[in-house]
């Protein structure tokens, strides 16, 4: 059972109090808040006190809270760390999360780092960023090693509104928001860093503020050099189970090469024979365990594939479920995506039109594309997965320069399963121009694919 499941179960135990354990949680809650209406300094103690005063109080007055609460290790670190940041509840889950608790300020912007959850290709930095002028903050981060130098890797950022729901009412409301925290004064945000090669021991987060403004980003001349020490046991968690195993992929020849498994994702590893007359340009992997439990590609933040299909090798990543633990692991294909080596090129002319299309594209003439200052766009059928739904890898012009596309956009369009793309019209080229086909529908596959792992 997952420790949130856990804690949950935990917390309806709890229901069945004695007696007036009630009005004397919700006494020694007032307590703390009153302390902190006095005290605006001492708000985080004071929070604390009242809090943890309740959960004393009902493991000493309900034997049967008590004896759930020494079963569930969650409870026992929480208590023992005497933390009660809900960013923590998620690591903690696993086990798995380096605390930092730094703060930097500079012109009255301040910065805090939380906390940190690495391995040996990924690091994730939790952080906090709030203005004494209310100004709404943006931040710009650079990943270095700890001489400064630049470390290639992929990043994607988001915010995580950890602990933040529905106002709880009633004693076991107050026990949740004790133990996630409430809604947070400052929301918690993220930077997510895919390391290529391997994540060092020591790194640097260089960091530019800016003044965020609708979609522009004002610069406020404030920078940050973050130093991040990485915890040893967390390079050391990653396995590797050596696979080599060939298959037929809609008639291309696949090989299998690894699957590596880390604490925040899992990497599968492949590459095809030079003489396939296709290049494998969708491949949706997943796992199951013995179990049946499924994870799939990552929909959202790390992107979901790597490599470069059209060179015959190329990377899945796959969502970890900490299969460092499963007794039994199976790689899974059932349906994939095939693109003619020997497809001929799409033709832009001047005038916006595209001529050479395959049957699965068509040009959008709609006013909603116009309405967009796209000059022309595409449909695309099938264009339900997470990656690869650019339909053109770029074009060569009249004159042989080659160059890509500087703006685009893509919208699924659901209800018909279509992909809607609208590109600008290059300038300073010479028209008509070649565009290289880089999109093929998926397929389900006649017999599905699995591969053991463990």
């Amino acid at each position: 059972m997952k420790r949130d499941q856990e804690w949950n179960t935990l917390l309806q135990q709890a229901e069945n109090v004695p007696d007036g354990l009630e009005a004397c949680i919700q006494q020694a809650v007032e307590r703390g808040q009153r302390s902190e209406r006095r005290k605006k300094f001492w708000k985080p103690v004071t929070a604390v006190l009242g809090t943890a005063a309740a959960f004393v109080l009902l493991v000493n007055c309900s034997v049967d809270f008590a004896l759930a609460a020494s079963r569930v290790p969650i409870v026992r670190e929480l208590v023992e760390a005497v933390v009660l940041d809900p960013s923590l509840k998620a690591a903690i889950a696993h086990e798995y999360v380096q605390l930092v608790g730094e703060t930097y300020t500079k012109d009255g912007v301040t910065l805090k780092i939380e906390y940190l959850v690495a391995d040996i290709k990924n690091l994730t930095v939790f952080y906090r960023v709030y203005d004494e002028k209310g100004r709404d903050i943006a931040l710009d981060p650079e990943l270095k090693n700890e001489t400064g130098e630049g470390i290639a890797s992929g990043a994607s950022f988001g915010q995580e509104w950890i602990g933040q729901q529905d106002e709880e009412t009633g004693l076991l409301g107050k026990l949740k928001a004790l133990f996630r925290g409430g809604k947070p004064e400052h929301p918690i945000y993220y930077w997510k860093f895919m390391i290529e090669e391997n994540t060092p021991e020591r790194v640097r987060v260089d960091i530019k503020a800016y003044q965020a403004a609708g979609m522009a980003k004002l610069p406020l001349g404030i920078t940050f050099e973050v130093p991040l020490t990485i915890e040893p046991q967390f390079l050391r968690s990653v396995k590797t189970f050596d696979i080599h195993e060939t298959v037929s992929v809609l008639g291309q020849t696949l090989t299998i090469d690894t699957v590596e498994v880390y604490p925040t994702n899992t990497c599968v590893k492949w590459h095809t024979a030079p003489d396939n007359d296709s290049w494998l340009t969708y491949l949706p992997f997943y796992l199951t365990d013995a179990n049946g439990v499924r994870v799939d590609g990552i929909m959202n933040g790390v992107a979901g594939s790597g490599g470069d299909p059209n060179d015959g090798v190329g990377e899945i990543y796959l969502e970890s479920a900490w299969y460092d633990i499963a007794e039994t692991l199976t790689l899974h294909l059932d349906d994939a995506a095939a693109l003619p080596k020997d497809l001929p090129p799409a033709i832009l002319h001047g005038d916006g039109t595209l001529t050479g299309l395959p049957s699965y594209m068509k040009q959008d003439f709609s006013e909603e594309s116009s309405e967009s200052f796209y000059d022309f766009s595409v449909l695309t059928e099938k264009g339900t997965y997470h990656s690869n739904t650019d339909p053109f890898r770029g074009f060569v012009d009249a004159n042989g320069k080659q160059s890509g596309f500087s703006k685009m956009y893509s919208r699924m369009l659901e209800e018909d399963h279509l992909m809607h793309t609208g590109y600008l019209m290059p300038t300073d080229v010479t028209y008509p121009l070649e565009l290289e086909i880089a999109f093929a529908p998926a397929q389900k596959l006649p017999q599905p694919i699995s591969v053991s792992v463990r």
